[in-house]
């Protein structure tokens, strides 16, 4: 959908394919519903540098290794934006190795800037299972600067 930062298409089911005379990319939601057609299944092309997981965090001199992101919404469509929380393990890294674990943080980030954040990613993709929508492939990405706005008391 995005090539090297340009929008080349848009997610459309159905109906929003009709409306603007173009093909459905598979992207819609089960009907009866409210929502514009879903990007579930996107996937990360990525040309830069690849390393182990472990090679990741021994550059980190102290970050957060994050497991899981949950409970993520989008904030501002237009400024591609979400927030949500942590889950199941954040841990601190110290000095390139984990730590010890740490409480939950809400999180609040553009998606243009984390994309443009992204230093590194493994070669591997990791299945993680979702809430609500089965499960998706991801690598284990090295970014810096991504925006924690509070903390969680869980």
């Amino acid at each position: 959908m995005i090539e090297n930062g340009v929008l080349k298409n848009l997610a459309l089911d159905l109906k929003t394919a009709a409306k603007l005379g173009r093909k459905p990319t598979g992207h819609g939601v089960a009907e009866p519903n409210t929502e514009d057609p879903i990007p579930w299944n996107l996937n990360l092309e990525w040309s830069g540098e690849k390393a182990k997981r472990e090679d990741l965090i021994s550059r980190v001199k102290r970050g957060l290794y994050v497991s899981q992101f949950h409970y993520t919404n989008a904030v501002d469509i237009m400024h591609p934006s979400v927030t949500g929380l942590t889950r199941n393990g954040l841990f601190l890294i110290e000095n390139g190795k984990i730590s010890k674990p740490v409480r939950n943080l809400r999180f609040t980030q553009s998606l243009t800037a984390f994309l443009n954040s992204i230093e590194a990613v493994t070669p591997d993709q990791e299945r993680i299972s979702t809430f609500f929508f089965g499960a998706s492939l991801a690598p284990t990405v090295l970014a810096r600067g991504f925006h924690f706005s509070s903390g969680t008391e869980f």
